[in-house]
């Protein structure tokens, strides 16, 4: 059996492969709503969608929680990674 550029499976693959470009922000926005829906059973807000998107990239996360703001100084207490292990890199990258 001989297959022709009209058999079925290369039209829909033909298809798939143009389509996918067109589909892709409906794609990421379904993908980036579940993540949402997840983060959200662990109640955290998010905001924006593409938020979520950025906080993947994330390697080092500092947060304030220190007096910064109120009171102009900067304290920091540990250093450590995401499995709340003291690292000496973490403190390098920051400050």
């Amino acid at each position: 059996m001989t297959r022709t550029i009209r058999s079925p499976n290369y039209v829909s693959l033909a298809l798939a492969v143009g389509m996918a470009p067109e589909l892709l922000p409906a794609i990421m926005t379904v993908a980036m709503s579940s993540v949402a829906a997840t983060m959200m059973k662990k109640k955290v807000i998010v905001k924006k969608l593409l938020s979520i998107l950025n906080f993947g990239e994330v390697r080092i996360l500092c947060s304030d929680k220190t007096g910064t703001i109120t009171e102009g100084t900067v304290i920091a207490n540990d250093f450590v990674d995401v499995y709340g292990n003291p690292d000496d890199q973490v403190r390098l990258f920051a400050f």
